[in-house]
């Protein structure tokens, strides 16, 4: 009875240590594996080991310099890998030592051996299976992170003053449909042209930008251009002066605003083709007037236009 208890015994204490050994290595890589999905990936470093370790499987070449990933997921490996080898081992043994024993304490034992290496064995591959299953990504270790986009600033002033909008700096992607856009401007007939480059640091002043302007006010500049010139006679030479950048309190991204400059046609052909008005839905800085559906304001230096 005595003999029987103190294999119980060793029989749960062996499947508890397996147990316990795996939950750890689950535990270590579903953090590492969770640490990498949410931290920036720092740079790099190489190290250069004592002794060159196949890091890429048994089928690959002795590594000499690795970095934190590759020595983590080759680890990673080598713990399942050697979970299994061990359980095969163990099998083999239990095996010769029931089968080259006749008393019933050896079989006991050797069954014993046998059970543990199959409950390692089982441990190890379900360890990786559950990880799989969950999410093939927790098995892949790794510490960068995908570069992500950033979409144009949604921040706005809000109407007749009602908030300044903060100066943003501008992605490479804002930078490059920023471009396009002014290109767009240029190639129109009679062509609109940008008083500045963007605004590529955060700066409100001394840049212009159209980078989230509505097409709605892309396509009314060009027909203002376009209607001008038809009823002057002549190339108004329309100037946008601002735009979408910060420090503006009536405009910014995504409002169908902005400010073109003044000159002798543009004054001339607003104040006799345009309607006198007064509305709240664009800035009160100046006299106002309605053409084409459109609010231009005369604000001293510029136009602040309402499309």
């Amino acid at each position: 009875m005595n003999r029987l208890i103190t294999h119980d015994l060793r029989h749960t204490a062996g499947i508890q240590i397996v147990f316990w050994l795996l939950l750890f290595v689950v535990s270590c890589t579903s953090f590492v594996s969770s640490a990498s999905a949410q931290a920036p990936a720092p740079a790099p470093t190489e190290y250069t080991l004592l002794a060159p370790i196949p890091l890429q499987g048994a089928g690959g070449n002795p590594t000499e310099k690795t970095n934190a990933v590759q020595y983590i997921t080759g680890l990673f490996k080598l713990i399942i890998g050697l979970a299994g080898v061990l359980a095969v081992v163990m099998l083999i043994y239990a095996g010769i030592k029931y089968m080259s024993t006749d008393a019933f304490s050896g079989k006991d034992e050797a069954k014993g051996v046998i059970e543990n290496a199959m409950w390692g064995l089982g441990l190890a591959i379900a360890a990786w299976l559950i990880l799989y299953t969950i999410n093939p990504k927790l098995v892949e270790i790794k510490f960068d992170i995908p570069k992500q986009k950033i979409a144009p600033s949604t921040l706005s002033g809000g109407g007749g003053g009602g908030g300044v909008l903060p100066g943003y700096i501008l992605t490479p992607e804002q930078v490059a449909e920023d471009n396009r856009i002014e290109l767009d401007l240029k190639k129109n007939i009679p062509s609109v042209t940008i008083n500045n480059n963007p605004c590529v640091t955060g700066a409100t002043s001394g840049c212009t930008n159209v980078v989230g302007l509505p097409q709605q006010a892309i396509e009314g500049v060009k027909s203002f251009a376009l209607t001008c010139q038809i009823a002057m006679g002549k190339n108004c030479f329309v100037e946008i002066t601002g735009g979408t950048e910060g420090g503006h309190a009536t405009h910014g991204p995504g409002l169908a605003v902005i400010d073109i400059g003044k000159n002798l046609n543009v004054n001339n052909y607003i104040k006799q083709k345009g309607a006198p008005t007064n509305t709240q839905a664009c800035s009160q800085l100046g006299p106002q007037y309605s053409l084409n559906n459109t609010i231009y304001v005369d604000e001293w230096t510029h136009w602040h236009v309402c499309y």
